[in-house]
């Protein structure tokens, strides 16, 4: 049995050959079921996300990927995030899906978590993008060594 479906997170061997290369806006797919699923490759307007059939695994071709964010909302499996590296010096956005309410707020600060729900810092809500299908794209400042750890916030109540 493959690891991450027993716990369901990804090994760091999975997470090593999906990490990109740490520049600008990019986007992470940690898609690893081959599922017959591909909103994500239609809602890309650059073509940066390809598959070859349907039940095959998106690739992303990064010098095509603009970090746009689309493709965050449309992914049903919550398992595209876009990651802006060029933020600030020492600080990164990631971009989250997020479908809990109330929404978090511009500015609010939060808990960042990792893949396993754990805390691993806090960061601050830069943007709060509601899509028509309900799954809302969030942006929160992160430091940027936690970058491609961050994968949810929990509001700080």
């Amino acid at each position: 049995m493959n690891e991450h479906r027993r716990t369901g997170v990804l090994t760091e061997e999975q997470l090593e050959e999906l990490a990109p290369e740490q520049r600008g806006k990019v986007a992470i797919i940690e898609c690893v079921e081959d599922i017959p699923c591909d909103p994500c490759i239609t809602a890309c307007p650059q073509g940066a996300l390809t598959m070859d059939s349907l039940i095959d695994l998106p690739e992303l071709v990064p010098e095509k990927c603009g970090g746009c964010g689309l493709c965050i909302a449309e992914c049903p499996g919550l398992a595209i995030f876009v990651v802006d590296f060029d933020y600030s010096d020492d600080k990164a956005v990631v971009m989250l899906p997020y479908e809990f309410i109330p929404l978090p707020e511009k500015g609010e600060k939060v808990d960042i978590l990792d893949r396993e729900g754990k805390k691993c810092g806090e960061g601050e809500i830069v943007k709060v993008k509601p899509h028509k299908n309900k799954t809302t794209v969030i942006s929160v400042v992160v430091p940027k060594e936690l970058a491609m750890q961050v994968r949810f916030v929990r509001r700080i109540v």
